[in-house]
């Protein structure tokens, strides 16, 4: 924050000795981060540039070596041109560690044609952390809800669809505490959307067999959406959470949205753990229970573009590209309005991009 906020302070200068301060009393994994925000701070305010190089020369004797190999690399850029700067201080990897994880190993599981480069890689979105609600603890560990695509490529029946454009997280479909607990996930592809359904038994003593979803349109055009496959989840016992699906075509030129109504179909089955064995010879009964209604919105066929350097790439932009529109807009502040367009449209902000300027109003008039 230091190294973002500091260069644009009334008096820049101080800020180094706070970042230097981390470097002498802090851990390795902090040194080497004021190591970088140190480069960075010298690479924004050419007055501190001298003072600083001094400083980071004597982070090449550090006992880490993450935090010499970070030292190295900010005197390298500092002694260089603008161009290595940029490339060595400034230029962010196009994507968090985590995605990049989940990028590699979805293609990895499915590899497209032409260089392997950050344009060639899945987009995978960010796993959500959803909060734990339980009044009795005061804190939680977080459960991730992620979007999963590696799972639909291992599903022959997904094969022919090609490659994921975008899943989007997980969107809870029942309150806490119920009998079964329910979200959806949607994986859009270029001419079908795959819905999958997160379903979880919570109740002791019953399995639930041959798990689907009842899907009803409620807005949206009908024409523009044909149903091709349903795959249930054979047997869910007590605890478990397991995923049915349910696959919708669309035409590969149109980005259709639409509202659905869902019901939960499957037949349930009294059996304690002894009995699971003799599933098969265990008279069910037809149990049908209605969740939330969801939608399919233009923000889920937004998919990230992959960007190496976005600052070039949005310069190579021309007037052709822009488009300026007043509206009005239901928020209070500049800051909130740009949060929930940026949610609103499933958009991805570079480099911070989406951070208002200090003075900015909603009431000013001009492009942000």
């Amino acid at each position: 924050m230091l190294a973002v906020f500091g260069p644009t302070a009334v008096a820049p200068a101080r800020f180094t000795r706070f970042i230097f301060n981390r470097i002498i009393l802090e851990g390795a994994a902090v040194r080497a981060a004021a190591v970088q925000a140190l480069g960075e701070f010298a690479g924004s305010v050419e007055s501190v540039k001298a003072s600083a190089v001094e400083l980071l020369r004597g982070c090449l004797t550090d006992e880490n070596d993450e935090v010499r190999d970070r030292a190295i690399t900010a005197l390298t850029a500092l002694q260089g041109d603008a161009a290595q700067q940029d490339a060595l201080l400034f230029r962010k990897l196009p994507l968090t560690p985590t995605q990049l994880r989940l990028s590699l190993q979805t293609y990895k599981m499915r590899p497209t044609e032409g260089p392997f480069d950050y344009a060639h890689l899945p987009v995978v979105a960010e796993p959500v952390k959803k909060e734990e609600k339980q009044a009795e603890t005061s804190v939680k560990n977080a459960e991730p809800a992620s979007p999963r695509p590696n799972r639909l490529y291992e599903i022959p029946e997904f094969a022919d669809y090609g490659a994921i454009l975008r899943s989007s997280p997980a969107t809870e479909l029942t309150e806490e505490e119920t009998e079964y607990a329910v979200s959806v996930i949607r994986h859009v592809f270029a001419s079908h959307v795959v819905l999958e359904f997160l379903v979880k038994n919570t109740i002791e003593g019953q399995v639930m067999t041959a798990v689907t979803m009842r899907l009803s349109l409620k807005e949206g055009d009908v024409d523009q959406w044909k149903p091709v496959l349903q795959l249930p989840a054979p047997v869910i016992l007590c605890g478990e959470e397991k995923s049915c699906y349910v696959a919708l075509e669309f035409a590969a030129d149109e980005i259709p949205e639409a509202t659905f109504s869902a019901k939960l179909v499957f037949e349930a089955k009294d059996a304690e753990e002894d009995e699971l064995d003799e599933l098969d010879t265990i008279e069910g009964y037809n149990e049908e229970y209605s969740v939330e209604d969801f939608s399919i919105q233009l923000g889920d066929y937004m998919s990230r573009p992959v960007l190496s350097d976005f600052r070039a790439s949005w310069n190579e932009l021309s007037a052709e590209n822009e488009a300026v529109e007043k509206m009005t807009l239901p928020f209070e502040d500049l800051t909130t309005a740009v949060q929930k367009i940026i949610e609103a449209l499933g958009l991805h902000a570079f480099e911070g991009t989406d951070r208002v300027p200090i003075g900015v109003g909603i009431e000013e008039e001009g492009e942000t």
